[in-house]
């Protein structure tokens, strides 16, 4: 775990890095090394360039922490190099604290880029607070009366003994009034949604808590992704991006929160008919054309455990569609579906590839996001077989919040 930490923590630097000297101005690329990085910061630096003649800078530059030969710098190279199996625990444990404090270094230089570069742009257009996006539309009412689950075996299984299973409020178009329905264009959901998906937002702006993926308009633009605020500076706003792979570069968009109307998430629509990717996408999102599989949900269920964490959280409501036949579950390596199986597991998650080479019959049901634990299910009872069983699976459609 220790060995993981520092790992990840250099990549989190060198693609801190790369944010603030793109490949196109530099030519630089993800694959350069932290010292590479460090040496075009203090070039810059020394001409007196723009944002790398501030202090945050300077105290990348300066800090021991970042000197050559320095105990930290030899540990973030040891980690990506062969002898990386040989770091230990107590060596972690020694450098914790400068650890922490590098990535708190990068950090504050990262958010003087990117104030920077918001008031330079501000400048440049001088429009700053115009807001010039389009307002969104409502979206078309689904035709949708369906009922809703608190148990995922009564759920999926379609049949209810006893009415504490089932919620007294079923699904309902009504529940889409005031929604506006956009197409994601980009991976900034992390796993909550990928590109093609459809996003469910509140069509009035409102103001929104922290830590709530939004679809923020600012200026001409469409932003999505997680909003994050500091309490020590609430006139700003920063919008996250999260990506399921940390190896890539995730982007923070830091905003005037005057200047920004924001769009809660309310949902996710798992993209069916697909999106044409092909297409030139133009912002995080645009309002959707498509006729989404709302019509197609055949069950609500409430998340009940952490089953579907990052897709959807305990208290979230999930969206079924059709029972899937076994043949539809062999051939849908990458569907995400809810489960019960005849050893009385019930859970959400992705279908892998068939387990044994002689047995297509049997996959594995991977966890979502790498979250929670994985199992093997045979899509059918076999005779003589201690292999456990789908009883019933249902493809998810999407996600309520």
């Amino acid at each position: 775990k220790a060995r993981l930490d520092v790992s990840e923590l250099r990549v989190y630097i060198e693609h801190r890095h790369y944010a603030y000297l793109p490949e196109r101005i530099t030519g630089l690329s993800t694959e350069d090394t932290h010292a590479t990085f460090l040496s075009q910061i203090k070039t810059f630096a020394s001409r007196g360039m723009g944002v790398f003649a501030d202090q945050a800078f300077q105290k990348i530059l300066n800090d021991p922490i970042f000197a050559d030969g320095s105990d930290v710098r030899a540990l973030l190279n040891r980690s990506h190099h062969k002898d990386a199996n040989t770091i230990t625990h107590a060596e972690v444990t020694l450098q914790q604290n400068d650890l922490k404090k590098a990535k708190e270094l990068i950090d504050d230089a990262y958010v003087s880029f990117e104030q920077d570069r918001l008031a330079g742009a501000s400048n440049l257009s001088g429009k700053q607070h115009v807001l010039v996006i389009d307002a969104p539309t409502p979206m078309e009412q689904p035709t949708l009366n369906v009922p809703v689950y608190l148990d995922l075996a009564a759920s999926i299984e379609g049949t209810v003994e006893t009415g504490e299973e089932q919620d007294e409020v079923p699904l309902t178009g009504v529940m889409f009034e005031g929604k506006s329905l956009y197409d994601l264009n980009t991976h900034t959901f992390g796993f909550a949604a990928k590109r093609g998906d459809g996003i469910i937002v509140d069509t009035e702006p409102d103001v929104v808590e922290g830590d709530r993926l939004v679809l923020a308009r600012y200026s001409d633009k469409i932003i999505a992704g997680r909003l994050l605020r500091d309490i020590k500076k609430p006139s700003m706003i920063a919008i996250a991006s999260e990506d399921i792979d940390p190896k890539k570069r995730t982007l923070h968009h830091f905003l005037p929160q005057d200047a920004v109307e924001l769009h809660k998430v309310t949902g996710i629509i798992f993209g069916d008919p697909p999106l044409d990717l092909s297409r030139r996408a133009t912002g995080d999102a645009a309002l959707s054309t498509r006729s989404l599989s709302l019509d197609k949900v055949e069950v609500g269920f409430k998340v009940s455990d952490e089953s579907a964490v990052p897709l959807a959280l305990p208290g979230q409501l999930v969206l079924g569609g059709a029972r899937m036949s076994s043949q539809e579950l062999i051939d849908g390596e990458g569907t995400l579906v809810a489960i019960y199986a005849s050893d009385g597991r019930k859970a959400f998650k992705r279908l892998g590839k068939p387990t044994f080479p002689d047995r297509n019959d049997v996959l594995m049901l991977e966890a979502i996001g790498g979250m929670g634990g994985s199992f093997i299910l045979a899509v059918e009872e076999v005779a003589g077989d201690n292999i456990p069983y789908v009883v019933v699976a249902r493809r998810i459609l999407g996600v309520l919040y």
